[in-house]
């Protein structure tokens, strides 16, 4: 059975979920560069939140029904405050990235055809944003080493080579 697509606000309620999560993150984890990017990403949730938020007609706080996308969120992350305050390392990436990977679907989901305007306008807005914050963290999980939000890795071969000489700092940016 498919889950539901999700509603703007059980959006909002998910961003406003995954902030709370990333606190937790963030107070637990005793590595400074970690901490900076549960904040970074923290920031952007409380963001997109907002306008999203904006956008939303009637009630902002929906309940959790029984089948709906919002109760289905919930149950998937239920674990994950659990996991943030008790679990090794490795877990707690491991269950940040998975809860990105539901906001993400969710994103993506909602930019279908079916969706009200609003929705798939505002999804779609903020899509490339919830995709770097995965990315953030799934590379974080997987042992790379994150870049700051809006910053792609240099192109490999000769492109990166000569980025990184134009630079200097091996971000391919300069400024």
């Amino acid at each position: 059975m498919r889950t539901p697509t999700a509603t703007l606000p059980e959006l909002v309620e998910a961003l406003n979920d995954g902030m709370g999560y990333l606190y937790l993150a963030a107070e637990r984890s005793h590595h400074p560069a970690r901490v900076q990017l549960f904040h970074r990403i923290r920031r952007l949730k409380a963001d997109i939140a907002a306008d999203l938020a904006s956008g939303c007609v009637g009630p902002l706080h929906p309940v959790p029904e029984d089948g709906s996308w919002l109760a289905a969120w919930r149950d998937a992350c239920s674990g994950l405050p659990a996991t943030l305050a008790h679990g090794p390392d490795r877990a707690m990436l491991t269950a940040l990235d998975a809860q990105e990977l539901r906001l993400l679907r969710a994103f993506r989901d909602a930019i279908g055809k079916d969706q009200p305007p609003t929705l798939r306008e505002l999804a779609a807005t903020h899509l490339p944003e919830v995709e770097e914050a995965r990315d953030e963290l799934h590379e974080l999980k997987s042992g790379s080493a994150p870049l700051p939000l809006g910053r792609k890795r240099p192109a490999g071969g000769l492109a990166g080579r000569l980025l990184l000489r134009a630079d200097g700092d091996g971000t391919g940016l300069r400024g």
